[in-house]
């Protein structure tokens, strides 16, 4: 993870949860599992992706 990582809160591990379960589940299915916008998911697992959380 680099420097600049933050922990991450409850939604960024549900994210992660969802993700491990399906790691090829689309953007706007996941979105749906965790109550959010599609748009606020992409930030999210972006922003997890750069920060290594997700990885590939």
């Amino acid at each position: 993870m680099s420097e600049s990582t933050h922990e991450p809160d409850r939604i960024d591990l549900r994210i992660l949860r969802v993700l491990q379960n399906d790691g090829r589940i689309p953007n706007l299915k996941l979105a749906e599992a965790v109550s959010l916008s599609p748009t606020a998911v992409l930030a999210r697992t972006q922003r997890l992706q750069r920060e290594g959380y997700i990885l590939g």
